[in-house]
């Protein structure tokens, strides 16, 4: 076992060792090269497929267009309660949250479940602390915000750092 030492192991061979006889290491998982040889064909199609759905949906927008970034941003302050809902979980959950959360999941196991018991948390605190504010002065992102409470070099520099 200790011909197995990874290059990249800090640890001494004793720890390596000690470590690979524990149950924190998991021989179940599939190797990059192995994941990768299981998208087939379909997989290929599918995502194929949902890209084109998505570069649709987009050109569509962009035909019919806009009048203003009020319409645009804010459906024209129009918008009901469901779609204002799914509208806001889809800006909380990222991409990197789409594809990271099954991996995390995944490797680590299921105590990643801790930050979807605080999503509803969250989620309050957004729609009632944040939103109200956001209404009341007719703004439509946080960064417009910042302009108005501070200066635009913070609006940049917030826009910088995300």
């Amino acid at each position: 076992a200790m011909g197995d030492l990874p290059s990249d192991w800090v640890g001494t061979p004793g720890a390596w060792l000690n470590f690979t006889l524990t149950n924190l290491t998991r021989s179940d998982l599939l190797t990059k090269g192995e994941l990768i040889d299981k998208f087939g064909a379909a997989n290929y199609a599918v995502f194929a497929l949902m890209l084109c759905v998505s570069a649709g949906i987009g050109l569509y927008f962009w035909w019919k267009g806009q009048n203003n970034t009020e319409e645009f941003l804010m459906a024209s302050r129009s918008m009901g309660t469901i779609p204002m809902t799914l509208s806001l979980v889809a800006s909380f959950m990222s991409a990197i949250t789409l594809l990271g959360t099954p991996a995390e999941m995944y490797v680590s196991g299921t105590q990643y479940i801790a930050l979807a018991v605080s999503y509803p948390f969250v989620m309050g605190a957004a729609a009632h602390l944040f939103l109200p504010v956001f209404d009341a002065l007719q703004v439509t992102t946080s960064y417009e915000y910042l302009e108005l409470r501070f200066h635009k070099s913070v609006r940049v520099l917030a826009g910088a750092c995300f």
